[in-house]
């Protein structure tokens, strides 16, 4: 413990916090306690010097947003996961509403399962744990991966703020038959949803001030579901529109997510 007293000493105050605050749980017990005993030695306020730290970060977040400044490319880290294409449109979203200093680049190597673009969100050295906060609160991390991938709340939130009138293509594209097909609770839950906005869709119109975009697509979706073959695009925006319409209702399943999920990357990406 001598020797730990000893390093400790050198440090400066805020190297102290930083090591209390980042990796006290990385020491045993007894350790812990000489961490806390070179605080309260030196009478140091944990909450103040947090307060101090923010605000030195806030300023110097403020500096490199001022018009003019010019800040080199060493000055930004990555976050340490990637994104796939459907979700760094989301995060992009997210940081810009932000005062986070951000540049989202493409991976130099592509995802090789699924033959899809990677991309990478750098931050500026100083917002870096605040904006490893904002992606935490939609995100969650596929370490196997090396992804961040949408929580499933949010996959909900994308399917809400998606448009059917930014989705155009030819009658031709619109029937192609696609080489999809679904498993049988996720069929099972899209035809009790189908039957239910046969039933429901002049209410929904009434109660929700919009247009059921696909009700008459509804009965050929249900033929197709019970048969599992020959769905179109116009078959998947149909699905899109029923969980968009049903995904706060009871009736919805959240095994759906998943399909949710997969269609809006098949016409977002």
């Amino acid at each position: 413990m001598e020797n730990l007293r000893e390093m400790l000493a050198d440090y400066s105050d805020e190297q102290l916090v930083d090591e209390y605050n980042k990796r006290r749980g990385d020491y045993t017990e007894e350790a812990q306690k000489v961490l806390e005993e070179e605080i309260a030695k030196r009478g140091i306020s944990l909450e103040a010097a947090q307060e101090s730290k923010s605000k030195r970060q806030t300023a110097k977040i403020e500096d490199v947003l001022a018009p003019g400044t010019r800040v080199g490319r060493e000055d930004f880290v990555p976050l340490h996961l990637v994104f796939a294409k459907k979700d760094v449109l989301t995060a992009n979203a997210m940081l810009r509403d932000s005062k986070v200093p951000y540049f989202v680049e493409v991976c130099d190597e592509k995802d090789q399962s699924a033959g899809l673009e990677t991309f990478k969100v750098c931050v500026y050295k100083d917002a870096i744990e605040e904006a490893a906060a904002i992606i935490e609160e939609h995100f969650r991390e596929d370490t196997e991966n090396g992804k961040y991938v949408l929580r499933d709340s949010d996959v909900i939130n994308r399917l809400k703020s998606f448009s059917f009138y930014d989705i155009t293509f030819s009658d031709a594209i619109a029937n192609e038959k696609l080489d999809t097909s679904f498993c049988g609770q996720e069929s099972a839950v899209l035809i009790t949803l189908a039957q239910a906005i046969i039933e429901e869709a002049e209410t929904i119109e009434e109660e929700h001030e919009r247009v059921v975009f696909f009700y008459d697509s509804m009965e050929p979706l249900i033929s197709k579901l019970e048969k599992n073959s020959g769905f179109t695009r116009t078959d998947f925006l149909a699905i899109l529109e029923l969980c968009q319409i049903y995904c706060e209702d009871e009736r919805y399943n959240p095994v759906l997510n998943q399909t949710v999920s997969s269609i809006l990357s098949f016409f977002l990406e």
